[in-house]
């Protein structure tokens, strides 16, 4: 069985196949499949019933506590054959103004109470709930065309940490490509949750809905992080995997909240965003004697490619074994192959 063209196709595969099985939990709430796929193909339905057309630009703007939300509205526009715009609710006016004029959006979706900042919205552009518009889905019957796998699926814009923020699209193709129609190959399989407090609109925060929707595992997506509420969400879900970027680890060893609450269920610690500090590594490896320390690392314009690193506590200065080599090679700066022991750049092979 190969793998799903689209993540609405993955959404509609894992709803027809388990739709009461909870695929993500934030808070109070929780999405099974079936809800999920049902919602987002009502927003669809409303999303269309306004007029827009395919390839029209759309920005999410959620928060941390919004996930099951920003789920729906997320696979709700990739449905509609739209271009989904993350953005977090935690950046600036400034920011968001930026990424609603440079994407050509056509319109904003937010969650209920949410309000956009005075001067944010630019003249022409639409603002509603993802609540509303799924209502008006719901009182049509829209006839939806599957979207073209090769066609723009998303803009994420990148931190913005040395200038302005820019824009990163990526395909249909490109968002599913390595995810499963096979319930036997789902990954985080040693998982019944996996864990992550990672903010909308981050690539990090993109990779957890993907896994969302592909892995095995119900997610849990903490609304924000803080050490005493992640290790506590570890015991309360007996959490298989948890992901964190170094900064978090640092504050979750620091706490000595691992030391509070039972941990001893995780298997699996990843760690994204950034290197992860020798020390740190050495501390969750300590913290977390049972799991296997993996160090993802990729670019927002490489993503969904990345290299993932598992971390060997008796090699600390290395920065980890790669968990396969059938798409990594060391070569010289042209791209000619080096034998093994050369020092080289590290070259990841993508379709």
């Amino acid at each position: 069985m190969g793998g799903p063209s689209t993540l609405p196709a993955l959404l509609a595969h894992r709803a027809g196949a388990e739709p009461d099985r909870p695929a993500l939990i934030c808070g109070p709430h929780t999405l099974t499949f079936g809800a999920w796929y049902a919602r987002a193909m009502a927003l669809a339905s409303g999303l269309r019933s306004r007029g827009l057309e395919p390839g029209e630009r759309i920005v999410l703007r959620y928060g941390g506590g919004d996930w099951t939300a920003y789920a729906v509205a997320y696979c709700g526009v990739l449905r509609a054959g739209l271009v989904a715009v993350p953005l977090s609710d935690r950046q600036a006016p400034a920011v968001a103004a930026h990424v609603l004029a440079d994407s050509g959006a056509s319109g904003v979706l937010h969650p209920p109470g949410a309000h956009l900042p005075d001067g944010v919205l630019p003249d022409g552009v639409w603002a509603a709930t993802e609540e509303e518009v799924e209502a008006e889905g719901a009182a049509r019957t829209a006839v939806l065309r599957a979207p073209d796998p090769g066609a723009r699926a998303q803009i994420l814009y990148t931190s913005g940490t040395t200038g302005t923020p820019k824009g990163v699209t990526a395909t249909h193709g490109n968002l599913a490509h390595g995810c499963t129609l096979d319930e036997r190959r789902r990954p985080l399989r040693h998982s019944r949750h996996f864990l992550h407090a990672f903010p909308v609109g981050t690539n990090a925060g993109q990779t957890m809905l993907v896994n969302a929707l592909d892995s095995a595992a119900t997610a849990v997506a903490a609304p924000q992080f803080t050490p005493g509420r992640f290790a506590r969400l570890i015991q309360e879900y007996e959490a298989g995997s948890i992901f964190l970027v170094p900064s978090m680890a640092i504050e979750l060893l620091n706490s000595a909240s691992t030391g509070r609450y039972a941990t001893d269920s995780v298997r699996l610690v990843g760690s994204t965003a950034a290197a992860l500090p020798q020390p740190v590594a050495l501390g969750l490896a300590r913290a977390f004697p049972r799991a296997q320390i993996v160090n993802y690392y990729t670019s927002t314009e490489a993503a969904p490619a990345q290299v993932t690193l598992l971390f060997d506590p008796e090699r600390p200065d290395s920065p980890g074994r790669p968990a396969s080599l059938r798409d990594l090679r060391i070569t010289t700066a042209d791209g000619t192959p080096l034998p093994p022991g050369e020092a080289g750049e590290v070259w990841l092979r993508w379709p």
